[in-house]
């Protein structure tokens, strides 16, 4: 295991990290601010963002493919492709968020109607997606501008850029949510506003960034259209995949609250809670999970695919010693963290049964996605559609399983769905990569 691995990985994943952290403490504080306005509100809000994130992780998929593609051809030193990609990803993903703003008008209603069984939580869920949706606009095509950094090996801006949306949408949220600052106070629909005005003031500061690369592989010349064909039928190969993947495993979050709103307000009540405190926490695992995928594909496509693997034991044994260590804040912090959300005592009774389970959870899926993303980097994005299609399944099937058979319900055993996702997904992935890169293990050794 080589210490220069685990350099590498930590410079790259540490900004990618504290880029995630920052926009996912975004959902945090709306989830906090909302729980003083109502728990309707607060239930409506981590609902809509849900179904919002559905939406925007097929863009996400989209990008996903595009940091593949412009790693590779970074690590094959084919620079003049990275623009061209670049390219047609943007326009992607701006062309995605145009039709999703027509559907959710359109059909945001007729669909949220037939997964909620509350009247006012379906009225507020929709009031809070007719602002949000309008964001999508400007944050879709952001992740172009994240890919080609992550791709290239330049996250450092990332961060920084993510960590000033944070901070500016907090201020709007403590502003259009409760009247400050001289802003009128739009409860749920001012978390809304708050959110995409915050992520369009950090749209302009990607372009601002991008555009000032001192790279020479940085510029949006126009390649013939039959070029442009030929790269965006690879970036599709690559990309459709990750995105029906990201699509499934996001669905499958969704149909995981619709379930656990079944069993009652108090449960779905704390679920949306612990799914905003986790999501921070994740941020660990999806940080070292960007960087050794971007580093497996530049591996790939420079040829030098001997040392893929022991590049994924080290970013495995970061991502696990990383996560226990950030983890252990959920005993160390057990009820402050609870009271940042709420604080009815029904519902902290839930903590101390819940964030052990938590913490098995994330430790799992911080190194499970190490190899997923690993094997996503070699470009065997559709063997990662089957891997994934199969972990959803156990996911589902135990979910529904212990809801319908272990009466009254347990939250506990419930989140423990997690786990058995991740460990599913973990055994998927590590099969494959140990058969595709035993051959050039062997011819590894053989040369030295």
């Amino acid at each position: 295991m080589k210490t220069a691995y685990l350099i590498r990985v930590s410079k790259l994943a540490f900004p990618i990290f504290a880029g995630l952290l920052s926009n996912t403490l975004v959902g945090v504080a709306d989830t906090a601010f909302l729980g003083q306005v109502g728990a309707h509100e607060q239930s409506a809000g981590g609902y809509a963002s849900l179904f919002y994130l559905v939406a925007f992780i097929v863009a996400y998929g989209l990008s996903i493919g595009l940091q593949i593609r412009i790693a590779q051809a970074f690590g094959a030193k084919k620079y003049s492709e990275i623009p061209q990609y670049f390219l047609i990803g943007l326009l992607g993903v701006f062309v995605y968020s145009l039709i999703f703003c027509a559907l959710i008008f359109g059909l945001g209603k007729i669909v949220l109607g037939m997964m909620l069984s509350d009247p006012e939580l379906l009225q507020q869920t929709m009031a809070y997606l007719q602002v949000r949706v309008w964001g999508s606009l400007w944050h879709f095509p952001m992740l172009s501008f994240y890919a080609l950094l992550v791709g290239t090996e330049n996250s450092k801006p990332i961060g920084i850029i993510y960590m000033a949306a944070a901070a500016l949408n907090v201020v709007f949220d403590y502003g259009f949510i409760f009247g400050n600052l001289g802003f009128p106070a739009l409860g749920l629909q001012g978390a809304a506003l708050a959110t995409i005005l915050a992520e369009l003031i950090a749209f302009f500061m990607f372009i601002w960034v991008a555009f000032r690369q001192k790279t020479t592989f940085f510029h949006l010349n126009i390649p013939p259209f039959a070029r442009l064909r030929e790269l965006g039928l690879a970036l599709a190969h690559t990309s459709i995949p990750l995105i029906l993947q990201n699509v499934v495993s996001m669905v499958s979050w969704f149909a995981f609250f619709t379930m656990v709103e079944k069993t009652g307000l108090l449960y779905f009540q704390w679920s949306v809670i612990l799914r905003s405190i986790y999501g921070p926490f994740m941020m660990v695992g999806l940080g070292i999970g960007a960087a050794t995928n971007s580093l497996t594909g530049q591996f790939w496509g420079e040829g030098n695919r001997g040392e893929i693997w022991p590049l994924l034991k080290s970013a495995a044994l970061l991502a696990a010693l990383s996560s226990i260590v950030v983890g252990s804040a959920l005993f160390i912090l057990e009820q402050p963290i609870a009271l940042l959300f709420t604080s009815d005592p029904e519902l902290l009774s839930l903590a101390p049964i819940t964030f052990p389970v938590l913490f098995l959870g994330l430790v799992m899926f911080s190194v499970c996605q190490t190899f997923f993303n690993g094997l996503s980097g070699m470009g065997r994005t559709r063997e990662a559609l089957g891997i994934e299609l199969v972990a959803v399944s156990v996911y589902l099937i135990y979910t529904m399983a212990v809801i319908a058979y272990i009466i009254p319900p347990r939250i506990d055993l419930i989140w423990m769905a997690e786990g058995v996702y991740m460990l599913a997904l973990g055994a998927g992935s590590l099969w494959f990569l140990v058969h595709w890169l035993k051959p050039y293990a062997l011819s590894k050794k053989t040369i030295s």
